[in-house]
């Protein structure tokens, strides 16, 4: 992890880490699929009609990979440290003392596959939510142990 560990302070050590869950490459996907499926079973009208399908398919699977790739998460035994973002980076230090709560939502797949969104919210103003994100109840129980 290349934000986190470039992150860490002296004496301060990873105990958890995790990324987005595989399954936000679910929809780019199945758009590709669909896309591959109408260009080979219509001819020429199937290219055209299949052909946005694997147009958009194809750049929100690298959007996806690109985030999939970029994304971090973790606990130390000081703080909680994310990244999020490719092009627009959103970066989220706190220190554990000033974690007033983790808000974990998980769907019924969510609960089922292990992801779900987590917000964080801290003293003060601070409130950011994280979407998808795998083993969220881990996450959550790892900052409520580490002391």
């Amino acid at each position: 992890m290349g934000y986190v560990h470039d992150s860490l302070l002296k004496d301060e050590k990873v105990i958890f880490t995790t990324k987005n869950h595989p399954i936000i490459f679910l929809w780019p996907v199945i758009i590709l699929v669909v896309g591959l499926l109408t260009a080979m079973g219509g001819g020429k009208t199937g290219m055209s009609t299949g052909g946005p399908f694997l147009l958009i398919g194809a750049i929100w699977f690298v959007w996806s990979f690109i985030a999939y790739s970029s994304n971090e998460f973790a606990v130390t035994n000081k703080r909680v440290i994310i990244k999020w973002g490719v092009l627009k980076k959103i970066t989220l230090e706190m220190n554990k003392e000033k974690i007033e709560s983790l808000l974990v939502h998980q769907s019924l797949l969510g609960g089922m596959l292990n992801y779900g969104d987590v917000t964080v919210s801290g003293t003060g103003a601070t409130k950011q939510k994280f979407p998808v994100i795998s083993n969220p109840m881990q996450l959550k129980k790892t900052v409520q142990e580490v002391s």
